[in-house]
This record gives C-alpha cells, structure tokens and sequence, in this order.
C-alpha cells in the first residue's frame, strides 16, 4: 500500500519542506524511524507522474523526482542526537531504500554530487562488513599498514580489491565526472586509504565540512582525519608533524587531543583497529630508546601549551575533549575561559553558585554537556576510610542543579538533550562512588535515592531512555550487593541480630522499601517496550526505544537481586515473544549481543531456576522447545555453564545471591515435606 495514494496530497516543495522536518525529529526522537521515512518519500517519488515541462511550471516530472531523490539521499546523513554511531544503520537502510527505488525505475535517477558524497558520509560510521574486517586483520603493525598476505590467495588480490564501501562510493561519484576535493580525500582516509598510502579504515562521524569562504578549511579535514585513521599515539604523532611548514588549527589539535587522552585497548577485547576510539600498543619494530624517544608525542598539557602559544584558541569538538577529560575541575575552567565563550557564562559554572537559565544558555549545549561529564566523573570513588572535602562531594549534586537550570521541561533542548542526564545516572550507578563521607552501604542508599528522586525530571523532560533505565538497574544492584556483603559478615558472627535472624529462617529484602523500588522498575521497563501501533500500510519500528540484550541481562539481574522470581518470569515470556526483534538487535549493536543474550538466560536459571513453580518449569521449557523447532539458536545453559557465569561476578555479588535463593528453596522444601515425593528433583542442587 503506498503512502501517499493520491499524487494531489503535496506538491514537491511542499514535500520537501515537510521531509526536513521530519527527519530533524525523528532522528532527535525516533531514529530508527528513519528508515519508515525513507519508504514514504520513496511511495512519494514514485507517484510523481513523469509529465514533460508544461509553460509556466519550472520542472518536468524526472527532474521533480531526482529533486525529492537527492534531497532526501542528503537529508537523511544528518545523525541521530544519541548514539549516532550505532544508529548510522538505520540512515543507510534509509539511504538504501531510495537507493533500490532507483534501480528499479524504468529510467534510474540522476544521483549529484552531494548524495554521492552523503552515502559516503553515512558508510564511514557503519560497522566493517566481513570482507572489510578480512582487510583490517591483515594490517601490518608498521606504518603505513601496508595489507599483509598470510596465503596465495591473498596475494592474488589487487589494491583495488582491500577497498572500503565508502572508498568505492568515492570512485563511483570520480567515474561520474565529479572532481574530487580536500573533504573527499578526508573521507578517503577514513575509509582506508589515500593518495599517499593506506590508513587504518576508521568507524566514526564524518568530520564537518566547511564550505563558501571557509572551503579552504577543509585541508585540515584531511590532516585532522590522518591523525583519527591510526592505531596509537606514535603513529598519530608521527602524521601530525607531517605538515612542518603549516600550523594546524582548532581540529588538527582536536584529533591529536583525542589520541593522547584515549584508553589503550586490552589485548583480549575483540575489537580490530578503527572499530573505536581507544588506542592500540605501540609496536616499537626494534627501535632504539633514541628514537622511540625521538617519536614520543607530547604530554596533553605539553601540547596545549603549544596550541595556545600559536595564538590558536579551542573550539568545538577540541574544546569539548579537553574539558571532558581534564585532570582536574581547575583545568576545565582554564580550557573554557581560554575558549571564546562568554566569560560570565563560563564563570557561572562554578560550584557553589546559581546561575540563571539566560546565562547557561550562552553555553552551548555540547560544551554544557562537557562540563557535566567532568564534574560527575571527578566525583570522588571511596577509598578505605578518607574522608572529602565538602566541594569534592558536591560535584554530582551541582551537575544536577546545572541540568535543571539549563534543560527546563517543555522546551526543545530539555526535551530532546539526553547525554548530561546520561552521565549523571551512569555516575550514581559506579560502585564506589562517594556522596555522603559515609559508610559504602549508606553512599550506595544515598544514590539509589537520587536516581529514585530524578527520575521524575526525566519522564518530564527527555522521557524515558533505556540507557537511564539501564543505570538505574546497575544502582539498584549495589545497593543490594552491599546487603548482601553486610549479611554475610553478620552471619559469619554469632553474636549479630543477624545470625540469629538467618538462623530463624528471616529474609529481610535486600533492597529498603523493595515493593516501591519494583514498581518503578516495571513502571519504566513497560514503558519502554511498549509496541508501536502500526497504521498507514508502511511499517514502522516495532518500538519506540531500543531495548536490547544488555538492557534485559541488567534488568533480569536487577529482579533477582530485588527477589522477584514472577518478574523474571514475565521478562522470559516478553523476550520469548521478541525472540526475532532481539536476535536482530544483538548481532545489530556488537559482537557481544548474542553473548549477552546467553547470559541473560544464565542469569534467569541461577536465580529464578530453583524459585519456578512446577508450572512456570513446564512453560518455559515449552517455550525453548519451541524456540528450537523454529531453528532459533536459544537454549538453556547447562549447570556447569550457570556455575561459570555465577563465578565470573569478580565482586562475588552472584555467589552470595545464588546461595541465598539456594537456601530459601532449600527451606521451603523442608518445609513442605518436598523431598519425599520427588519435587526436589526439578531443582539441580549442587
């Protein structure tokens, strides 16, 4: 069913308005939603009738649909407001749907240089596809990455051959007539190569592309992204003094900036050079200590000293990572005031004072968001018994005010602006995270009250987010850790209320006011997966929020620790009626998704496992059996699997739960006179 049955409903200029603003929404709200989009621009282009140009009309019908065509290719590079990286998917299905429109058009549409240049900027921030992860595990370790041939049939193949989608797009628009400038060449490094040699295929944003006056500026696009295309901070050094005779500007400095601040990878992270921001070792390649000495790059306070000496003041994304990721609060404050933001703004920043909505608003959003980032990251961690001084505890509580102040409810950017919202629960969710000088259990209570507290400005101004649902989950686990850990040394003492209570059979919840807490969970996890009514014969999302194996493997957790045995059970069901939507999304976000889904069901059978009434063990089998009829990869864990994913918990939080449902159950049985009739056996007891 098309979209748009009548060819009257909107004229090309109409439309065109209409669809950029819905792709600016939809990609602040929906971004997934993209894609629903791009099905009805495409039922739009297809009802164009092609008539030839009439007296008095400015275009015929092919050139009304290359119009709508390249606007929409152009319209829909634009990345989403949150995790734009992981949601490029959706702009190049999107892209792609148009794409495939197209081809399959008695006459094919006429594709300009800015849509060429647009699919590429979408293909940079894609994840590799396995041919392009075949390239990037043949890198060698020395620069330039030359590709390696480990068999004859890799020597068989040619340049040409190891090139990136966005490289190929590059020569498809060349092939076209289209001349090639700075920018292109910058998204030529991003994707591989250059004119120079290769470089380390990149996954990331395409840089900003600086067009009339400033068109010149995009040389530095070039340099910049020589400097992001690297594997380590020598060989981003190494490109960085490339251009001896010309000053890098702001983003040269930015690139380099990000480089000495990333973290170096672990070596058991499966991860390949270009899939992220962190930094792989140096390979030294036998040099002496004179040279590797020779070749070290600066310190960041080294480097800044350099940049602000050349008269170069921060901005933009350089600006934002040096704040983000200052030593202290003080060198924050020296990076924003060195910058060209409004003096008085950046000074009202400062703890302990109350800047007004005006004020914070001259900051823009991204350097606001900086700010907040510093300050919850500096909130101090405990350590044994040191106590902090009162403007160090103050820190996450400012950043609170500060978001408030600046994200007022029912405003655009206090609807949509969710990142400083982001680092505020990801903060409170830390396990050693400090907020009252007070013992661990009564910091670990003092922030699960926060979270509790902030959520209602949540719902009020960005609405719900599974990543907050996810760090309110992480919270609400501490602080059942820490009774757990408080319990064990209470029934270690036989001299503690709380020997005696656990010899008398009591269970006191883990977790103070339990039933308040498990009602605002399931409130927001119902909330978040509830499905999207379908109408209008496109298909949409089925909904609205990305809820995926990482968010289910916290909450299912999350339930166990609150001991809600009939709450995990509902989520089984939930995840056995998505079991298509979930497959698709964990191998959409990473490698780890199916792994993560895995866990999930390890998870349920620790803790829910011996709790399950005879029932509820008799439907979840039915439903992995039917899992597998279907040829679904799903199934239940074996014992020793569940032994070894309970002992993976470093800080041994799953062992104490798994042994106090293991004792419950135990009790029960007791109780119930079980272990003579053969219920017993439904429980795996070790």
């Amino acid at each position: 069913m098309n979209g748009f049955r009548s060819q009257e409903a909107l004229s090309v200029d109409e439309y065109l308005i209409f669809l950029r603003r819905v792709v600016y929404h939809v990609q602040r709200l929906w971004p997934q939603s993209i894609v629903t989009v791009a099905r009805l621009t495409a039922d739009y282009i297809r009802n164009i009738p092609l008539e030839p140009k009439a007296r008095g009309v400015r275009r015929d019908g092919y050139t009304n649909r290359c119009l709508v065509f390249n606007t929409a290719l152009l319209l829909f590079k634009r990345p989403a407001n949150f995790e734009p990286v992981a949601n490029m998917e959706f702009n190049w299905r999107a892209q792609k749907v148009l794409l495939a429109l197209s081809d399959n058009l008695d006459r094919r549409l006429a594709i300009n240089k800015l849509s060429f240049r647009a699919i590429r900027q979408v293909m940079i921030g894609l994840k590799r596809s396995a041919e392009e992860r075949w390239v990037a595990m043949r890198y060698a370790k020395t620069w330039p990455p030359y590709r390696q041939d480990f068999d004859g049939l890799d020597a068989k193949r040619t340049p040409e051959d190891d090139y990136s989608r966005s490289v190929k797009a590059g020569i498809l628009m060349k092939q076209e007539g289209y001349t090639e400038d700075d920018y292109d060449r910058a998204l030529d490094t991003l994707g591989g190569t250059s004119a120079e040699s290769p470089t380390i295929q990149t996954r990331s944003l395409a840089p900003k592309e600086w067009k009339d006056d400033k068109e010149k500026w995009n040389f530095f696009n070039r340099w910049g992204m020589k400097i992001r295309a690297t594997r380590n901070v020598n060989e981003a050094w190494r490109v960085f003094t490339t251009f001896s005779d010309i000053t890098p500007n702001f983003q040269v400095y930015g690139e380099m900036f990000l480089k000495l601040q990333a973290q170096e990878l672990h070596e058991e992270a499966d991860l390949l050079p270009g899939d992220s921001r962190e930094t792989f070792p140096v390979h030294h390649n036998n040099l002496s200590e004179y040279e590797l000495a020779r070749q070290s790059p600066p310190t960041v306070a080294e480097l800044y000293d350099q940049m602000i000496s050349r008269g170069i003041k921060p901005e933009g994304y350089c600006l934002y990572a040096l704040v983000r990721n200052a030593r202290t609060i003080q060198d924050g404050f020296r990076y924003l005031r060195d910058s060209s933001l409004d003096p008085v703004s950046v000074n009202s920043l400062a703890l302990f004072k109350m800047p007004s909505h005006q004020a914070l608003r001259r900051i823009p959003l991204l350097a606001f968001n900086s700010y907040i980032q510093l300050l919850c990251r500096l909130q101090p961690d405990r350590r044994g018994r040191q106590k902090f001084h009162t403007e160090e505890i103050y820190r996450i509580r400012h950043a609170i005010v500060l978001i408030k102040e600046r994200l007022t409810p029912y405003t655009t950017e206090g609807a949509t602006f969710r990142p400083p919202w982001h680092a505020v629960f990801r903060a409170l969710a830390r396990s050693n995270i400090c907020l009252t000088n007070g013992r661990q259990a009564e910091d670990d209570a003092e922030a699960l009250r926060t979270s509790t507290d902030l959520l209602s400005s949540v719902v009020t101004t960005v609405g719900m987010d599974p990543e907050i649902f996810k760090y309110y989950c992480r919270t609400i686990q501490k602080v059942a850790l820490s009774r757990l850990a408080s319990l064990q040394s209470s029934t270690e003492n036989p001299y503690s209320q709380g020997f005696a209570a656990a010899a008398a059979g009591e269970h006191a919840p883990l977790v103070t006011g339990r039933q308040d807490v498990l009602r605002e969970l399931k409130a927001f996890f119902n909330k978040l997966v509830a499905s999207v009514e379908q109408a209008g014969g496109l298909e949409a999302p089925t909904f609205l929020h990305n809820v995926g194996p990482v968010h289910l493997h916290t909450y299912i957790r999350t339930l166990a620790f609150l001991e809600d045995t009939d709450g995990m059970v509902d989520v089984m069901r939930w995840m056995f009626r998505n079991r298509s939507y979930l497959d698709w999304e964990a191998e959409r976000k990473s490698g780890r998704g199916p792994a993560l889904i895995a866990k999930t069901l390890c998870a349920f059978q620790a803790f829910a496992g011996p709790q399950l009434s005879a029932e509820q063990a008799d439907e979840m089998a039915r439903h992995m059996d039917a899992v597998a009829e279907a040829g679904g990869n799903w199934r239940w864990p074996t014992p020793e699997e569940v032994d070894r994913y309970v002992h993976s918990d470093l800080r041994g939080g799953s062992s104490r739960l798994r042994q106090r449902y293991l004792a419950r159950w135990w009790q029960n049985a007791l109780e119930n006179n079980e272990f003579g009739d053969g219920h017993v056996d439904r429980v795996a007891i070790e």
